[in-house]
């Protein structure tokens, strides 16, 4: 990842990735592992 911008208020992420090096996949499951909850949306 390059960037994370999370409001725990508004309980939103952002993420800037490189696709080469992590899939959007990999970054949700990560996310669920550690006990939140992640899915994609697109914008």
């Amino acid at each position: 990842m390059e960037k994370a911008k999370i409001s725990f208020s508004k309980k939103r992420g952002e993420v800037l990735f490189d696709p080469e090096k992590v899939s959007e996949k990999n970054i949700v499951n990560k996310v669920n592992e550690v006990g939140f909850r992640a899915r994609v949306v697109e914008e």
